[in-house]
């Protein structure tokens, strides 16, 4: 599983250069996840521009970070949405949750 993090002033960012996040690696990138939280990033900012699925443990691994992150008076935001991606958040009404935010590209 390959994540990489850029930490900026206010926030890190997390890329997550998979395709899928699902029960294979769901857990893998909630601890990672929940590690920068408790090392004091409070926001951040998860990269999905290569993500094309994700499943209910993924989603459940994201909302127990936002939570967390939350907890701490920071928050999660998620970037580079792709269309199927897109439409499990609105199905599941994540997209009120979230907020969902435009990076540069590189």
């Amino acid at each position: 599983m390959e994540l990489s993090v850029e930490k900026q002033r206010d926030y890190a960012t997390i890329s997550i250069d998979e395709t899928r996040i699902d029960i294979q690696n769901a857990e893998k990138i909630k601890t990672y996840l929940l590690n920068l939280i408790a090392e004091g990033n409070h926001t951040l900012v998860i990269d999905l521009k290569h993500v094309t699925f994700i499943d209910s443990s993924g989603l459940g691994a994201l909302v127990y970070s936002f939570r967390e992150a939350k907890i701490r008076g920071g928050e999660i935001r998620i970037a580079h949405l792709k269309s199927q991606v897109q439409s499990i958040f609105k199905v599941t009404r994540l997209n009120k949750i979230f907020k969902i935010v435009d990076l540069p590209e590189d």
